[in-house]
């Protein structure tokens, strides 16, 4: 919003007085909102994978036991094993918790060292943008052609998809934890160098 007249006749409305705040951190804000519900939604889906992970297996053991085995247990747990590996690797990748090997690091000056910051976020969209996109192919193939699982007849479509979300996350993921705590994905680099001088 624009101001009419006077001094502030054409300088937005955020920027103005002692409590205005740039339009950027508008933006920030409003991306880390959006973040927190992505993740908040993640977070979600891995709790429910992992608990139908367990009570499938639960179940299969209890069926093996009285000598009648539920032959649908295992897909699923395998299936939900899938689920949960992948968007477990992509939440790593938002915390920034995925272990680094950081011997080249510490070899560089601080200053150059801080910069290798950028490179992880860059490497990580380029790998997950070729696996996304080849998981994206193999699913688009698998829906066309009618591809179903042999116990339970689900699509397997729907096995290649956490895949494909998997890797975008994961994209979304290391770059947003950049963006939005570059002081801990710092901290993270300079520990390795720390550690190895």
């Amino acid at each position: 919003m624009l101001g009419c007249s006077g001094l502030g006749a054409g300088v937005p409305l955020i920027m103005r007085g002692r409590s205005a705040r740039p339009a950027a951190v508008g933006g920030r804000v409003m991306l880390r909102t959006l973040d927190r519900y992505i993740w908040m939604i993640v977070d979600a889906l891995l709790l429910l994978a992992v608990i139908a992970m367990v009570l499938s297996i639960g179940l299969q053991v209890v069926s093996r036991s009285l000598n009648h085995s539920v032959p649908w247990t295992e897909e699923l747990s395998r299936f939900l094993f899938i689920w949960t590996a992948f968007l477990g690797m992509a939440t790593g990748f938002r915390q920034a918790e995925h272990p680094r090997v950081d011997l080249f690091v510490a070899m560089l000056p601080p200053r150059l060292g801080g910069l290798l910051v950028y490179l992880t976020p860059l490497c990580a969209a380029v790998f997950f943008g070729i696996a996304g996109w080849y998981g994206y192919r193999l699913m688009i193939q698998q829906m066309r052609f009618g591809e179903t699982s042999p116990a339970m007849g689900l699509g397997m479509w729907l096995i290649t998809l956490p895949v494909v979300l998997g890797a975008a996350l994961a994209i979304l993921g290391s770059v947003v934890s950049v963006l939005l705590e570059p002081e801990k994905a710092r901290a993270a680099t300079s520990e390795g160098t720390e550690g190895a001088i």
